[in-house]
């Protein structure tokens, strides 16, 4: 059964579904589960073998330190440098929560926003609308789209491609965190500026 389980939730994330990463949710239930009893009689291996009891109980212990630290402490280090350079990813300015809220108030919610990523991931959360790429594991395609993304706003991408891509991308509304963004694009026209950001509407040229 749990075999079929794990058979079946692989199977169903692949499904066109817009939740499909949250049907991941469930997998390390079953999978520890399976692993329990092996785990159990590795443990039970070790005790009968190490003696007295206490030292194979400290075997055990660090056997996990090893195995579990490792990872957590590099992510604890990784945070702390998000929050130290005050990333975008974790750190919102006051000015740009200003911009994605007035997205959310004056922006049709069917509505394609086309911002970096590490902006796009918080729009869907502050603003409600759509976001061309945003989280890398819930967009599809997510690193091709981040590297374009990129290319559009720092302007290294072929004028001849800029609209086109817009309209491959859906894009009605581009919201770029730089003030300075000098827009060479006649079919940007701006909505919005403060000393965040700029967004912009996209018309049909």
């Amino acid at each position: 059964v749990l075999l079929f389980w794990v058979a079946l939730q692989l199977l169903v994330v692949h499904a066109p579904l817009p939740f499909q990463r949250r049907l991941l949710i469930g997998l390390p239930i079953v999978l520890a589960l399976l692993a329990a009893p092996v785990v159990a009689q590795a443990a039970g291996w070790v005790l009968r073998r190490v003696r007295p009891a206490a030292a194979g109980w400290a075997l055990l212990t660090l056997v996990f330190l090893i195995g579990f630290t490792p990872s957590t402490g590099w992510m604890l280090w990784h945070d702390l440098q998000l929050v130290a350079r005050r990333h975008p990813l974790v750190f919102v300015q006051r000015d740009l929560l200003v911009a994605m809220q007035w997205l959310s108030q004056q922006v049709p919610k069917d509505a394609v926003v086309l911002a970096l990523p590490e902006i796009g991931n918080n729009i869907p959360a502050w603003a409600g609308r759509v976001t061309v790429v945003g989280h890398p594991i819930e967009t599809v395609g997510a690193y091709q789209k981040a590297l374009d993304a990129r290319a559009y706003v720092d302007l290294s991408m072929p004028a001849q491609q800029r609209s086109a891509w817009l309209v491959q991308q859906r894009v009605t509304h581009v919201l770029v965190a730089s003030p300075g963004f000098a827009n060479p694009d006649p079919e940007l026209r701006k909505l919005f500026s403060n000393s965040a950001a700029v967004i912009y509407a996209v018309e049909a040229p």
